[in-house]
């Protein structure tokens, strides 16, 4: 074990002596939670929508005044007032509203007929977002206009009453498990695969080569101090993550004990597998050329960004055999509902096999040739 760890403290050193390689790491991941996370994911406000009222009569008051109460309460969009149907489907059409409500002429007289009267909404569609949220919100305010004065004595319709378990989770909130994941793939590839590859172009690997250390000695010793790295990035990001997420995950100490333990896993298996890939490139320009590409192939398999369940049948085989896929997975679980071990035990065990398989391999097929 003392070649390990003289490799492993070799690795810490270079780590420490770079505070501006460990500030990188942080930095990134966390202005990537804060743009991305207030980004997307969050609701409309203020959405432009135009309003053409052809009849002026009691029913279209009625809607007139559903709408501005929507806008007013919610701020999901703002009214504008048009003139005609052909100026608000050009306005439309130019991006200058995303949506236009028409209510045609005799809507109150076949309302009050009960001869179904039709409101028009022409939509934007080149945002399928906006162009969903408007709609749905529409719905929702056509279906109260439909809902009866007064309720029968009798109820005879089946009524859906939605509990939510959680309290509202923000998108930054649901994206902080995925950044988190990232966070830790960016340290063992920036702190770990590409030092070690900067070290074998200047020939530092040659010096180790010549010594009684074993193979196992020298991968484990870079795969220990490569996941010493991502356990410190990955516990300062899980914190000041959740700081600027609003998650309270220090009030929930077991929450903390498995997080921590499934950051040093994570870390880990990444190590692992890097240095397994890493150990067979031999061209300086391949690394920098991968990082992007597993970034790519990684991250948003994971379901860090979009849940696992919008995924495509081929997509979804692509997640199932993705390391992040379970440590997001994991992350969110711990960040989001505070379990315990019998909730993410499954995806630290896979996590756990995963770099022990890979360091195995690596340490078998790494070269001791010069």
């Amino acid at each position: 074990m003392m070649g390990l760890l003289a490799i492993a403290e070799r690795e810490l050193r270079k780590f420490f002596h770079a505070p501006l390689l460990l500030f990188v790491a942080l930095l990134g991941p966390l202005v990537q939670l804060l743009l991305m996370g207030h980004a997307f994911g969050g609701r409309i406000v203020h959405c432009p929508v135009g309003l053409v009222d052809l009849d002026h009569g009691s029913q279209a008051v009625r809607l007139r005044t559903a709408l501005q109460s929507v806008a007013t309460n919610g701020g999901a969009l703002r009214l504008v007032e048009v003139g005609d149907e052909t100026s608000a489907r050009r306005a439309v059409a130019s991006g200058r509203l995303k949506a236009a409500v028409i209510i045609p002429a005799r809507f109150t007289a076949r309302s009050l007929k009960g001869g179904g009267p039709v409101l028009g909404l022409v939509v934007d569609n080149t945002d399928a977002f906006v162009s969903g949220a408007l709609g749905q919100t529409m719905q929702d305010v056509v279906a109260a206009l439909n809902a009866p004065a007064f309720p029968p004595r009798l109820g005879s319709q089946v009524t859906l009453e939605s509990v939510e378990v959680f309290p509202y989770v923000r998108y930054i909130q649901f994206l902080l498990p995925g950044i988190l994941a990232l966070a830790i793939f960016l340290s063992v590839m920036f702190g770990g695969g590409m030092l070690y590859n900067e070290d074998r172009i200047r020939g530092v690997h040659e010096g180790f080569l010549v010594t009684p250390i074993r193979s196992l000695d020298l991968v484990g010793g870079m795969v220990l101090a490569g996941t010493v790295k991502a356990t410190i990035c990955g516990l300062l990001v899980a914190l000041l993550g959740s700081a600027m997420a609003g998650l309270p995950i220090l009030q929930h100490p077991v929450a903390c004990a498995w997080l921590a333990v499934l950051v040093v896993t994570a870390g880990f298996a990444f190590n692992a597998l890097m240095f397994l890939l890493m150990g067979r490139i031999h061209d300086p320009m391949t690394p920098k050329v991968l990082a992007g590409l597993l970034n790519t192939l990684l991250f948003f398999p994971s379901g860090a960004i979009y849940p696992l369940e919008a995924f495509p049948g081929w997509l979804r085989a692509m997640a199932a055999v993705n390391p992040m896929t379970y440590a997001v997975h994991g992350f969110r679980a711990l960040l989001l509902r505070h379990v315990g071990a019998a909730e993410v035990g499954g995806d630290i065990l896979v996590l756990a096999l995963i770099g022990t398989v890979a360091l195995a391999v690596t340490a078998r097929t790494f070269r001791r040739t010069l």
